[in-house]
């Protein structure tokens, strides 16, 4: 047994059985599921760039990362082609996944994809650092071979990637990307349909800390298992309602801008209730205003919602 577990043993292991069993849950959502799993696989992308950028210290609106992802944005800047270049290699972890091997060359050209042509820096590494990959990825497969948990075998690679800090200042947003494919390879597809990194965003002081070269590793793999955990548990949440039928939208409305501590525009709504159109939730948010169960904040563009206080307290109904 690895040495993780020598320490939080108990929280490591009801967090990887938790994680396991809502993998094999993952065969519930079938065909019927199709048209939300499309629409969620969207959204998927547009928290992707949102966060992972935000976490890099990048911020864009809402309406430029949707315009990214549906292929409709100008590029204007080198801010923009920084995020176009990340949407290019997440669709292409996430169109081909089945099919990329964890290998230098490949890495190479997720972040080829990535950096929008960045040959220099690839240059650079087979001047300098040619072993370090190599070493990474040839002892990620020899895990294999001992049998290790997929989890544990992910995050040691990741931890070890972030650790030798290869590819310099875009070595951060690469390890979100490989972190995606390792976690799909390895069946856990939750992370194309659920975004991970809006959960990590939440707890961006604790990331930048596990994320330190000098992080003790059972740091780190407790944080990312509390963090796919989080991911996993509320895509099922999301599925449950998707699930109700008889959940009026009306109250799914409510529900999302009853659990948001901050007014939500209707795009921020609509990010979180991927299969509900927009007419509908415009809808709803008329009748809720007419019901006073909702306030407008703002006007405009500006305009987001919130609880009429004086008839609820955040997290509960009235």
């Amino acid at each position: 047994m690895s040495y993780i577990f020598e320490t939080k043993q108990l929280k490591i292991l009801d967090l990887a059985t938790q994680i396991y069993e809502y993998k094999g849950m993952q065969r519930l959502i079938g065909e019927r599921h199709h048209t939300a799993l499309q629409k969620l696989q969207r959204i998927t992308m547009i928290n992707a760039l949102k966060y992972t950028m935000q976490l890099d210290s990048f911020y864009f609106a809402n309406t430029k990362l949707i315009q990214m992802v549906d292929y409709k944005s100008s590029i204007k800047n080198n801010d923009d082609m920084i995020l176009m270049g990340y949407r290019d290699a997440l669709v292409y972890i996430f169109n081909d996944y089945e099919f990329i091997d964890l290998l230098p060359i490949e890495i190479e050209r997720i972040y080829l994809e990535m950096s929008l042509g960045n040959n220099a820096m690839i240059e650079k590494i087979k001047q300098q650092n040619t072993s370090m990959l190599h070493t990474s990825t040839q002892a990620y497969y020899e895990q294999i071979s001992d049998h290790y948990n997929a989890l544990e075998r992910v995050l040691t690679f990741i931890y070890s990637f972030n650790k030798e800090h290869i590819f310099e200042e875009d070595n951060r947003k690469l390890t979100h990307l490989l972190l995606t494919l390792l976690l799909l390879k390895s069946g856990f597809i939750v992370v194309k349909y659920h975004n991970i990194e809006q959960y990590i965003a939440e707890r961006a002081d604790e990331y930048l800390e596990v994320m330190q070269p000098d992080s003790p590793f059972v740091d780190f793999y407790c944080f990312y298992l509390e963090i796919i955990h989080q991911c996993y548990e509320q895509f099922f949440n999301q599925f449950e309602l998707i699930n109700m039928n008889k959940y009026d939208p009306y109250y799914r409305v409510l529900e999302v801008i009853n659990q948001s501590f901050t007014p939500l525009s209707r795009t921020d709504i609509e990010l979180k209730l991927a299969d509900i159109s927009r007419k509908t939730i415009e809808r709803a948010l008329v009748s809720l205003q007419k019901d006073d169960e909702i306030k407008k904040v703002g006007i405009g563009k500006s305009t987001k919602y919130t609880l009429n206080t004086m008839f609820h307290v955040k997290g509960k109904s009235k």
